[in-house]
C-alpha cells in the first residue's frame, strides 16, 4: 500500500515583518504628536488668556516700605483691578497702586477727587472743607503733617483728571503731599485682594467718609 506524503503549507509568519513594525512606530509617533500638538494648544490659549488678564483686567503688586502701616506691611501681594480706573470711577477711601513720578509703584489710599479741594491744617485732612474721619491711622498718625506741596493750610484743588492720595502711615508716606496731585493715568488699579500672607488672605477694606457724602 502506498503511503501519500501530504504538504502542509502553512500562510502565517512567524516572524513579524519590517513593515508592520513600521506601521506601530508610526502610528505611535503620529498619536504623540496630536497630543502634543493638542497640549501645545491648550497651553498657548490659557497663556494668552492670562496675558489678557493682566494687560487689561488684573496685576500684581508688592508691598516695599512702611508707607501704608499699620494696615498694609512690606512683602504683602496683593491684586489690583484695572475696571475701576479705566470704566468706572474711584470713591474716597478707595486704595490704589499708582505710577510715581521718579517711575516707582506707590500704594496709597484716595483722599480727593477730581474737583476737590483738600487742604492739612491743624494736625487735620480737610475735603471741601469739611474735617474728614480716618479711622485707619494708628494713634501716632493721628496728626497729620503738611508737606513740600501740601504746605500747611493750603487748599489744593484737584483737576477733572487728577487725584489726591496719602499713606496711612502719614509720618513717613511719599504722597500727594510731597508730590502733589496724582495724574488718572498713571493709576494703575485699585487694590482689590490681599492674598499674602495667608492669614490675611482677603478682599481689602475701602474705608469711606459719611461725612462727605451728606453734603
Amino acid at each position: 500500500m502506498k503511503s501519500s506524503k501530504i504538504e502542509v503549507v502553512s500562510n502565517v509568519n512567524l516572524q513579524p515583518g519590517k513593515g508592520n513594525i513600521k506601521n506601530r512606530v508610526g502610528s505611535r509617533m503620529a498619536g504623540f504628536a496630536k497630543k502634543y500638538f493638542n497640549s501645545l494648544q491648550i497651553f498657548v490659549i490659557v497663556f494668552g488668556f492670562l496675558v489678557l488678564i493682566y494687560l487689561f483686567i488684573a496685576s500684581f503688586s508688592v508691598v516695599d516700605g512702611p508707607s501704608m502701616q499699620p494696615n498694609f506691611q512690606t512683602g504683602d501681594l496683593t491684586i489690583y483691578e484695572k475696571l475701576t480706573t479705566t470704566w468706572g470711577k474711584l470713591e474716597h477711601g478707595d486704595v490704589i497702586v499708582f505710577q510715581a513720578p521718579d517711575g516707582k509703584d506707590f500704594i496709597k489710599r484716595v483722599i480727593g477727587l477730581p474737583g476737590d479741594t483738600v487742604k492739612v491744617e491743624g494736625g487735620k485732612v480737610y475735603v471741601n472743607g469739611i474735617v474728614i474721619n480716618e479711622p485707619y491711622l494708628s494713634d501716632e498718625n493721628k496728626y497729620v503733617r503738611a508737606g513740600q506741596y501740601f504746605t500747611e493750610g493750603r487748599e489744593v484743588t484737584a483737576t477733572e483728571s487728577q487725584y489726591i492720595a496719602f499713606g496711612d502711615n502719614r509720618s513717613v508716606s511719599y504722597d500727594s503731599r510731597s508730590i502733589g496731585p496724582i495724574d488718572k493715568k498713571d493709576i494703575k488699579g485699585k487694590v482689590w485682594i490681599r492674598f499674602w500672607p495667608i492669614e490675611k488672605f482677603g478682599a481689602v477694606n475701602h474705608v469711606r467718609y459719611p461725612e462727605l457724602e451728606k453734603k
